[in-house]
């Protein structure tokens, strides 16, 4: 899709068939500005790798892609995420020379700050938007929030607001605050199609599977005697990984409907069932659990064999999909 950057709103990703509910904050911002910088192929940037890799004890979320992200942008779309700090006083002056050389400012800052946000006051997180316009002086940002989600203090649904001069200063002064551009960076090789990347993925799942990714996961954060932080950032990772699966799913379909795809029609079906199926059972048990935990009693037992019943699911099927048992060709039976 074509587009320049006025063209952002809080609509433009349902306009393209893209759905927000799959995506997180900062994947609908970047989809956003990825429509409108020309990206004819959002979902393959965002939702072509299946993975997951945790490395216990310091707090970090876990991996969700086998290649970074800025590398796939450029590698699929020419377009490479820049970050910078916003200096104070300097954010808008940042986000009209942005959009004047025709590229989409995006804006990472602390949800806590934002009024718009259900998170607004209550709790500190990453969250993102975009900035379609400058006005007036003292300056006011036009922006685009596509984030889709169902929040315990409320939902977030897509929208187009204000931000004012008194709400850039604060948000200029938080040291979280950042702008984010896409920046052309066109590839060294031809871009990869949809067939291409999924036997890339092939390619690194076989090893993966026959691995145990999900084991140190479950036994940090799934034990009796889990503090609150740790557990609450667990089921945010939770929360990712079954938005992320469900988005991959969506790309098997597309991958699907392509002549001669190297997958059956169904997979993206099957790959919901047995997949992404167990990780919303896997969520609606979590946030029990930790609204029992915030109440300051333990929470009940069985998570841990949900968490893994839903990585036992994941690791049969991509052991089947990287020996060519699912439909799917095996490495070395390519046509």
């Amino acid at each position: 899709m074509e587009g320049t950057p006025a063209g952002v709103s809080a609509s433009v990703l349902a306009g393209a068939g893209l759905d927000t509910g799959l995506l997180d904050c900062w994947e609908v911002t970047l989809a956003m500005a990825l429509l409108v910088q020309g990206c004819r192929d959002v979902r393959s940037v965002l939702g072509s790798q299946w993975w997951f890799a945790y490395e216990p004890g310091g707090g970090a979320a876990p991996l969700l892609d086998f290649e970074a992200q800025q590398d796939r942008c450029a590698s699929l779309a020419g377009l490479r995420p820049r970050s910078e700090r916003a200096a104070e006083g300097g954010l808008a002056a940042a986000c009209e020379r942005a959009l004047a050389s025709g590229r989409v400012p995006m804006v990472v800052t602390d949800a806590y700050l934002l009024p718009w946000c259900p998170y607004a006051g209550r709790k500190h997180v990453e969250h993102s938007f975009v900035v379609t316009a400058v006005d007036g002086s003292p300056p006011t940002l036009r922006v685009a929030d596509g984030y889709d989600n169902r929040t315990e203090w409320g939902d977030a649904r897509p929208l187009d607001t204000t931000v004012d001069a008194a709400l850039t200063a604060v948000l200029e002064r938080d040291p979280a605050t950042r702008l984010v551009t896409l920046v052309p960076e066109p590839p060294d090789a031809g871009v990869p199609g949809r067939a291409e990347l999924f036997h890339a993925n092939l390619a690194v799942l076989g090893d993966w599977a026959a691995s145990e990714p999900y084991k140190a996961f479950v036994e940090e954060h799934c034990r009796a005697d889990v503090d609150l932080a740790a557990f609450d950032r667990f089921c945010e990772a939770c929360w990712t990984i079954e938005r992320r699966r469900g988005l991959y799913a969506t790309w098997l379909d597309d991958l699907a409907a392509e002549p001669g795809a190297p997958v059956p029609a169904e997979l993206g079906g099957r790959f919901r069932e047995e997949v992404v199926a167990r990780w919303s059972e896997v969520n609606r048990f979590a946030y029990l659990a930790l609204r029992r935990l915030r109440a300051g009693r333990r929470p009940s037992g069985g998570l841990a064999d949900l968490v893994t019943a839903a990585a036992e699911a994941e690791r049969a099927l991509a052991t089947a999909l990287a020996a060519g048992r699912a439909g799917a060709p095996a490495e070395g039976e390519r046509a």
